[in-house]
């Protein structure tokens, strides 16, 4: 059987079917590439916009962390100094009572 021949014996009916099936399904085809090319645009304006918009946020939000950062280590800072002064060796006033390790090192 030849192609003119298979074409031939294709019933009107079945052609008059896939008509209408190839046209609905090129219209969707069409209508998503639609869809999808309006979706591309509308993002690629709002990360354009976007990005200008949230440079200035992210300026200000880093900003705010560098100076909580150095709120952190000046208090760390003046803890730092405050366990220091606290726990420091005291000098008691009986010069017999070594108050240094070297001194009492040096005792024994």
């Amino acid at each position: 059987m030849n192609l003119q021949q298979q074409i031939a014996a294709i019933d009107a009916g079945v052609l008059a079917l896939f008509i209408p099936i190839f046209a609905i399904l090129t219209g969707g085809v069409i209508a998503i590439t639609a869809m999808m090319m309006k979706h591309q645009r509308e993002m690629a304006e709002k990360m354009s916009t976007g990005q200008q918009l949230g440079n200035t946020e992210m300026i200000d939000e880093v900003r705010a962390l560098r100076g909580e950062v150095a709120q952190m280590r000046e208090i760390q800072a003046q803890t730092m100094i405050a366990l220091d002064t606290n726990s420091s060796p005291q000098r008691t006033s009986d010069p017999g009572v070594p108050s240094d390790i070297e001194d009492r090192l040096q005792q024994n």
